[in-house]
């Protein structure tokens, strides 16, 4: 090697950030963008790890080689070594074989088992560690072991593979760069997770003093940043051009939610607000604005309005504000001037809330996390009660006895089923600790299950049949149906039937409700008050029929709102497991059982197609309808979620499109029974247990296929 090649990778390795990109390619599948070409370095035919961070992408090699030659010209390789070098990069086993056991004289440490691992050959990396291959070999010129390579790729089975056969996670390669730095690369958030557990150093900087969660936010990997703070990565360290990663977010124009990220977890906005001059960017206005601060990065505080105190606040305003705009009519003699007034103090209202709200919510969306839409719900309920007992009840318990008495009865029916809905727990799993989180990770590997459909990335454990992750109460719930603003919890195993006869029983006292009004009406005094708040209620009437009859039909059809409304997604991600992240290797043998049981799945799903020429047709349109309400982001598409009306157009278009998209469905009767029965009383239910398809399970526990 020259003296000017020497020194050429000394200058890579002192300064990175001084070129736009010298990458060693880790594997034929994540060749980074290169700008700088080093050639006739140890016969290297392209190098990369980029260090520029606005450069910095990732795309797919159009080659199916790795790298030709891996040896320097001083120690060439002979023929044995390189057909064994073709051979475990083409993932041929059974040329592997004939090669090593062909009794010629073979190292197994000079790229063999780099190959296989960066190309994700679980069987050809087995072979060669039962042969005696090191898997803490270097390869230069950056001295990257094969787990490293596995990393850069995010193949998260070779990785546990060789950790089973005592590689060394704490490892680096010449750049510094360690299996957390190149496991983020990959942009595997999965890989990132699994690496993130193993005990490596967080906040390890490479050579050009960046850790892994600068190289997360120059990536804009949402998910990646959100794990890395969540393992104890500092916000506030910088890297060799004194960048933080704050600054880098804001500088490069990633997403608010990695600003607002690295905010919430003490990012320190004070440094960037003295680096930056002009304009503020609307990336860094938008993060601010999602957790509570002003453009300045300062909390919005209020001497007053504490967030404890709002939270308070906001669920009882409703009902306040509601007696006062229905009262005013009245007050004024005129109802002209009283719906005037009404208008008016309720356009001051919203104006207000949405100040006020951020202060105990900081969220991009604080109005659903907010205890507000509980607030208004309860408010109308409330008043509805109020009314009845004060002025209706006295006349309709003599002219209506039996519908009076009736009334009453559901009153305090609804009653107890809505506190029970609120207030008991819906089925929330506990967090785990790390090492139970890393057992349930090697776990899955072992099972070939290590995908976000059966782990989740947000709190580190395996997911059980029907459970998913509420975003909300930020825990995975078990059988869960929905997230339910209006009574500010989730609704899953634990209180959904105590849910679903809240609604049918509130849906059944609206009718008799609204007769009691009509009847005191007419025969004893006309007041605005009443017919109002009777007009109030019937409109929440027609949405709370939506929601009873969305429920009766799932609740059939064994099936919750969740699985109705990713039927289309849980389609894609059983058809193609790469978008859940899954780095399952073809040679595994969990991968023909895995397609096996998706194939006959897929195919109990479009079975009717070959009956009816239309059904594949109706089908997509399902799949873009429900993909086109998932992702709209209007005013109206958030109001049809949040009334129901969403889900009843998702379920007319599964229901026309003639398509298998529920496999816990055991005929109505079976399903009713299952739905009430085997979780012991609705208002002390064992655990999360509850019956399915006539049987007791834990649904806590119950596997996830």
């Amino acid at each position: 090697m020259s003296e000017a090649e020497l020194a050429t990778l000394d200058t890579l390795q002192t300064h990175p950030s001084t070129l736009d990109s010298v990458d060693e390619e880790y594997s034929d599948t994540s060749t980074l963008r290169s700008h700088v070409v080093v050639s006739d370095l140890g016969s290297i035919s392209s190098c990369s790890v980029d260090y520029d961070y606005e450069h910095h992408s990732r795309s797919s090699s159009e080659s199916s080689k790795v790298v030709s030659e891996m040896s320097s010209p001083d120690s060439p390789l002979s023929e044995e070594d390189q057909a064994l070098l073709d051979a475990c990069q083409e993932g041929n086993l059974e040329k592997v074989r004939d090669l090593v056991e062909s009794g010629q004289q073979l190292d197994l440490n000079k790229g063999a088992l780099h190959y296989a691992a960066g190309n994700n050959f679980y069987q050809v990396c087995r072979y060669l560690l039962d042969k005696g291959a090191d898997p803490n070999a270097r390869l230069e010129p950056l001295g990257a072991t094969p787990a490293l390579w596995a990393c850069r790729n995010g193949h998260a089975y070779i990785v546990h593979l060789l950790l089973d056969n005592k590689a060394e996670a704490s490892i680096c390669d010449g750049f510094g760069c360690t299996m957390l730095h190149l496991a983020v690369q990959s942009s595997n958030i999965l890989m990132v997770v699994y690496v993130a557990h193993l005990g490596v150093a967080v906040d390890a900087m490479d050579t050009g003093g960046r850790t892994a969660l600068h190289w997360a936010v120059a990536q804009g990997d949402h998910l990646s940043v959100e794990s890395l703070l969540k393992a104890g990565a500092s916000p506030n360290l910088v890297d060799g051009d004194g960048n933080s990663a704050l600054m880098l977010a804001v500088d490069l124009g990633k997403c608010s939610d990695v600003v607002s990220l690295l905010l919430r977890y003490g990012a320190d906005p004070v440094a960037y607000r003295a680096k930056q001059t002009g304009d503020l960017p609307r990336v860094w206005t938008d993060g601010c604005k999602a957790v509570g601060r002003d453009s300045n990065g300062v909390l919005r505080r209020s001497r007053l309005f504490s967030p404890e105190f709002v939270k308070a606040f906001t669920s009882v305003l409703p009902l306040m504000l509601l007696t006062v705009a229905l009262s005013l009519p009245r007050v004024c003699g005129n109802l002209f001037i009283g719906i005037l007034l009404e208008v008016t103090l309720v356009y001051i209202a919203k104006t207000q809330i949405e100040r006020l709200l951020p202060l105990a919510w900081p969220h991009s969306k604080p109005l659903v996390h907010s205890t507000l839409l509980a607030g208004a719900f309860s408010a109308v309920f409330i008043l509805n009660i109020a009314y009845f007992v004060m002025f209706i009840a006295p006349y309709t318990f003599q002219a209506a006895p039996l519908t009076a008495g009736l009334l009453s009865v559901l009153i305090s029916l609804i009653c107890l089923f809505y506190i029970t809905a609120v207030f008991m727990d819906p089925g929330v799993i506990m967090l785990k600790s790390t090492a139970q989180s890393l057992r349930d990770m090697n776990s899955l590997l072992e099972r070939g299950l290590f995908d976000s459909i059966h782990f989740c990335v947000h709190t580190y454990q395996e997911i059980p049949a029907r459970a998913s992750y509420d975003h909300y109460l930020e825990r995975i719930v078990c059988r869960y149906d929905h997230y339910c603003p209006w009574i500010y919890n989730a609704v899953g195993i634990r209180n959904h039937r105590a849910f679903l006869a809240f609604v049918i029983f509130l849906a059944t006292a609206i009718p008799f409700m609204t007769y009691q009004y009509f009847l005191y009406s007419f025969h004893t005094s006309f007041t605005s008050f009443g017919v109002q708040l009777c007009i109030v209620t019937l409109i929440q009437c027609v949405w709370i029929c939506v929601l009873l009859v969305v429920q009766m039909f799932q609740m059939t059809h064994g099936a919750t709102t969740y699985e109705l409304s990713h039927a289309a997604e849980r389609n894609v991600h059983l058809k193609d497991p790469i978008k859940a992240f899954s780095s399952l290797p073809k040679d595994h043998h969990k991968y023909a059982e895995f397609y096996a049981m998706t194939a006959a799945q897929s195919l109990r799903r479009f079975e009717s197609s070959a009956q009816n020429s239309q059904t594949s047709l109706n089908a997509q349109n399902a799949q873009n309808s429900q993909s086109s309400y998932a992702h709209s982001k209007g005013k109206l598409a958030f109001c049809l979620k949040l009334t129901g009306f969403q889900q009843l157009m998702i379920l007319r278009r599964l229901s026309t499109a003639h398509v298998h998209w529920n496999d816990q469905d055991y005929g109505i009767i079976r399903n009713v029974k299952d739905f009430w029965f085997g979780g012991g009383s609705i208002f002390n239910p064992r655990g999360c247990t509850g019956s399915l398809n006539g049987a007791v399970v834990d649904y806590q526990a119950l596997p996830n296929p």
